[in-house]
């Protein structure tokens, strides 16, 4: 019995969570606009990993950077949050 009114509360909060995030979202959208980006530019990174028995690992990842102008005519650049190999 204890576990069906845990599994109860449980589940209730993530309603609750999930709908404070749908609201989140719905407010982000209504003030968002579109616009057209071009990506400039694509940085390459590299990072060595080196294993237990010491073999070494380069691992390549590319971001890249986007450029897009606002409303009011600046312009917005910057390396994407988001990498990719």
């Amino acid at each position: 019995m204890l576990a069906w009114w845990l599994l109860l509360i449980v589940s209730l909060a993530c309603l609750g969570v999930a709908g404070w995030l749908y609201i989140r979202a719905r407010k982000f959208l209504e003030g968002a606009v579109t616009t057209v980006g071009i990506v400039t530019d694509v940085l390459r990174e590299e990072s060595v990993e080196t294993n237990n028995d010491g073999i070494r690992t380069i691992n390549t990842m590319f971001r890249p950077v986007v450029r897009f102008s606002t409303e009011s005519g600046e312009q917005i650049e910057f390396a994407s949050g988001v990498s990719t190999n």
